[in-house]
């Protein structure tokens, strides 16, 4: 396959078939143009993302749900400043206070 674009000339980088970290989602491998920007499927026997290992995906799920995870427990700690360190004296006091103030209904 010709690596040069045939819009711009420009040396074409090829990506193989893999999962978007921004969607989640399985593509196909292609070639893009580090100039332009211009992408194109390799004419012959091309990778489809349907052909991807299922550990790919799978490994691609986990790490996916582990950064989810992450973010919930930053987002709990700055709502109710628990954390794992947090001992159950201290639960247990943040707790009361968060009733005391209305911001939990039992």
């Amino acid at each position: 396959m010709e690596t040069n674009c045939s819009k711009c000339g420009g040396e074409m980088k090829h990506i193989p078939a893999g999962v978007s970290k921004k969607t989640g989602r399985p593509y196909n491998e292609f070639w893009i143009c580090n100039s332009c920007n211009t992408s194109r499927r390799p004419e012959k026997g091309f990778k489809k993302a349907a052909e991807l290992p299922d550990q790919l995906l799978t490994d691609e799920i986990i790490s996916r749900l582990d950064k989810a995870n992450k973010k919930l427990d930053q987002i709990i700690y700055l709502i109710t400043g628990v954390n794992a360190e947090t001992n159950k004296e201290e639960f247990a006091e943040i707790m009361k206070k968060a009733f005391g103030k209305g911001l939990l209904r039992q």
